[in-house]
């Protein structure tokens, strides 16, 4: 029995130890420098970061994190490559002054947690009805990197390299949503 025991414990040992070296690896190789988004205050809709834009200046890095002011337009082209991972990005709102104030990423009212920033990452795993909102004739590439090409009744989808980055900001606290049903507007379009 106490042999049995041993056993036990060294085959628990083993595995405890060899999960936490996976997962201090993945925490390793997937850290990204963090990016702090300056936007200017009482924008609302979508905000998209276009990289490896062609012309367009590289971002500027201040304490190792990629700083984003975000203009008027909602739209900021960078030559700089998207870089994928975790990290801790925050948002600021850039008020008419000048001044700068964190935007929190979750505000709790009464019983329900509300955001100003929703983001990107909590868009739909499909893209059947972005490809349908779409109009026809038009080539274009979507926030992961999916090249979409719509002709009449024919759709080419290729997956990609992530080079746009999108968020939707309100001006006021909103329920968070997982799956939002809009795309970024036309005016959107490179």
């Amino acid at each position: 029995m106490d042999r049995k025991k041993r056993l036990f414990n060294r085959i628990l040992l083993v595995c405890g130890g060899s999960a936490l070296l996976l997962f201090a690896g993945y925490v390793f190789f997937t850290k990204r420098p963090s990016k702090h988004f300056y936007v200017p205050e009482g924008i609302e809709g979508w905000v998209t970061v276009k990289y490896e834009s062609e012309g367009a200046p590289p971002l500027p890095v201040e304490d190792g994190t990629f700083i984003f002011r975000i203009p008027e337009s909602g739209i900021l082209e960078t030559s700089s490559e998207f870089e994928d991972g975790w990290a801790r990005d925050e948002f600021f709102w850039v008020k008419k002054d000048g001044t700068e104030e964190l935007i929190p990423r979750e505000v709790e009212e009464g019983e329900e947690a509300k955001r100003f920033i929703h983001d990107r990452k909590s868009g739909p795993r499909s893209y059947d009805h972005i490809i349908r909102q779409l109009p026809e004739d038009i080539d274009t590439v979507l926030w992961d990197g999916a090249k979409v090409s719509k002709r009449g009744k024919k759709t080419e989808l290729q997956p990609g390299r992530a080079i746009l980055e999108h968020f939707y900001v309100t001006p006021e606290p909103t329920p968070y949503f997982f799956r939002h049903d809009t795309i970024p507007p036309e005016n959107h379009t490179w």
